[in-house]
């Protein structure tokens, strides 16, 4: 159950990873796609799944917890894999019919011609004793 568990973590915040990165590249993204969103909850939902994930698997690698799993263990480990592959193909499907953004244009600036003028140093006064 532990793997199961930690396949789906990992699962999950891959495809949550790759569906906010799609959908900012959007024409119209996705009001769930906005700066904030992503910055508050969306990055640090993909790293804690993610790392939680990977966590449980070191520890079930680790401590040997894994040999004493059975079919039915195997089998809902399975089905977690099968349905993320699944949902990563719906992901990609979206991907290619979605329309994407323009590419953003680069405007050169034109350096200026003449330096600007060296600044003069600071003028330190006297120090002043202390009263």
């Amino acid at each position: 159950m532990n793997m199961t568990t930690a396949l789906a973590l990992i699962a999950s915040g891959m495809l949550l990873f790759w569906s906010t990165l799609i959908g900012t590249r959007l024409a119209r993204p996705p009001r769930w796609t906005g700066d904030t969103m992503v910055m508050c909850f969306i990055a640090p939902a993909v790293i804690f799944l993610c790392v939680s994930g990977m966590g449980i698997l070191v520890y079930l690698l680790v401590t040997g917890a894994w040999r004493s799993m059975g079919a039915s263990d195997y089998t809902s480990a399975g089905a977690v894999l099968a349905a993320a592959a699944i949902a990563g193909l719906l992901l990609a499907r979206w991907s290619r019919r979605a329309p994407r953004a323009v590419a953003a244009e680069v405007i050169p600036l034109q350096r200026p011609e003449t330096p600007e003028p060296p600044r003069p140093a600071p003028q330190l006064s006297r120090p002043r004793k202390a009263a």
